[in-house]
């Protein structure tokens, strides 16, 4: 469920020098709340939650025992396990232990397989299972990146050790991507904002500029001095963000849409649709947030130079 950005907005931004500057820093904080924004009501498991096996139970192999000395062997409740990007499963591991074995054992995991890009974390509850201690757990997670994961398997190797004896087996751990959105910020000045000819816009169903209901965008007003005709107008989220908050995304993409209406009514293309869509995976999960944040003939500085919608240009 995508939440209300506006509850949790503040409601000013330290003043901007220019237009283009203060709704740029207006756009990097939306975009940080949208961040944690998910896409159906279903929450995601908090990290470290269990998740059910995939395989079936699993125990370190050779003799076990059956020469009467005492031993001890490994076990687990699955041999393979999924993990979400982003998230942490937590998977039991425990020894068994025959024929009066009570020897102190110590554990490890770690990723084999020769994959070191160090997005896999690891950590044991407890390394070291003494007497009577026979469960310990593992916790596994997969970091995010700039870019969403590709569906992968890694493999962990547990090993344990009472000094004389060493017990292993291998977990696989299924990589599935994040179910978070891809987000992305769009700055400039009219190239990004869309300047191309009146009724370019071929948005029908099969047109180039069709929406996708997987690509979203934030609902921002247009682009208007007489809206933002003072500094405190671009940290004010009720000019910045119409409602709704968030639709799907439509040329132009600087504009509002109007619940009531099927459609945005200007007929001028951008760029970032068409980025958007090039962006999207095939994944069905995968959906792409818009921030439009340009604003045509601004720029950084405040040097007199393009800053004819600045409220604080000069004359």
């Amino acid at each position: 469920m995508i939440t209300n950005p506006r509850s949790r907005f503040p409601r000013s931004i330290l003043p901007a020098r220019s237009s283009r500057l203060s709704r740029f820093g207006t756009a990097i904080v939306l975009m940080l709340l949208l961040a944690g924004c998910g896409g159906s009501d279903t929450a995601a498991p908090p990290p470290g939650s269990p998740v059910p096996a995939t395989g079936t139970p699993v125990a370190s192999t050779g003799s076990f025992g059956g020469n009467g000395a005492p031993a001890f062997r490994l076990v687990s409740n699955g041999s393979a396990f999924d993990l979400r990007e982003g998230n942490a499963i937590t998977i039991p591991v425990g020894i068994e232990r025959v024929n009066g074995h009570n020897a102190e054992v110590v554990l490890s995991a770690v990723e084999s397989g020769g994959v070191s890009d160090g997005r896999l974390g690891m950590s044991l509850t407890s390394n070291r299972l003494s007497d009577n201690n026979l469960q310990t757990s593992l916790t596994a997670s997969f970091a995010l990146d700039k870019t969403r994961a590709i569906e992968q398997q890694r493999t962990v190797q547990v090993s344990a050790s009472d000094g004389i004896t060493t017990a292993e087996f291998n977990l696989l751990l299924n990589i599935r991507p994040t179910e978070l959105p891809d987000i992305y910020l769009l700055v400039g000045q009219s190239n990004m904002v869309g300047f191309s000819e009146d009724f370019a816009k071929q948005a029908g169903p099969g047109g180039i500029d069709e929406p996708n209901p997987s690509i979203l965008q934030l609902n921002v007003t247009a682009n208007d001095s007489s809206t933002f005709d003072a500094v405190e107008q671009f940290g004010n989220p009720d000019a910045q963000v119409a409602f709704p908050d968030f639709v799907v995304a439509e040329d132009p993409l600087h504009t509002s849409r109007d619940p009531s209406l099927d459609g945005k009514l200007g007929t001028r293309v951008g760029l970032g649709l068409t980025f958007a869509k090039r962006a999207l995976s095939d994944d069905p999960n995968h959906r792409i947030i818009l921030v439009p944040a340009a604003w045509s003939a601004t720029g950084f500085c405040d040097t007199g130079e393009f800053l004819s919608q600045s409220p604080d240009a000069p004359d």
